[in-house]
């Protein structure tokens, strides 16, 4: 029985650790959140990190994109964040950063290229340490 128990225990853990949307906001910055409810005009949310605060509203215009239970856990990510002009974001290493460009490599592929993109392309870079640069 205990067994029973712990297995869905595990699951259920398993299952609330990776149910997570992340928010884009037009300035660059993201939140990791809990989407409660979306209409028209707002979407109201709950911080990930704290599911027991209160729900946070914000209109649909100041968000970049929605990033619906990301294959890519960038909410509990140690690695550096590019956040693109589209709102879509890339977990990397920054290689350099240079006048009009940024060279990274993807983590998923740590043994890939190194890419390289226009400046006037990203919004903001979040780094591991929490600092960001933002270049619009």
């Amino acid at each position: 029985m205990k067994s029973v128990f712990l297995l869905f225990f595990l699951v259920g853990i398993i299952y609330c650790s990776t149910a997570q949307e992340i928010i884009v906001f037009q300035d660059g910055s993201f939140d990791c959140v809990k989407l409660i409810e979306i209409n028209e005009d707002n979407i109201k949310y709950k911080k990930l990190n704290k599911q027991d605060g209160p729900v946070y509203s914000t209109a649909q215009n100041s968000l970049l994109n929605i990033i619906y239970k990301s294959d890519v856990d960038l909410c509990s990510s140690n690695q550096d964040i590019i956040v693109f002009t589209d709102g879509s974001l890339e977990q990397v290493q920054i290689i350099e950063i240079e006048e009009s460009t940024i060279k990274y490599k993807r983590v998923r592929n740590p043994d890939g290229p190194i890419f390289s993109v226009l400046t006037n392309r990203v919004l903001c870079i979040t780094y591991k340490n929490g600092t960001k640069d933002f270049f619009k």
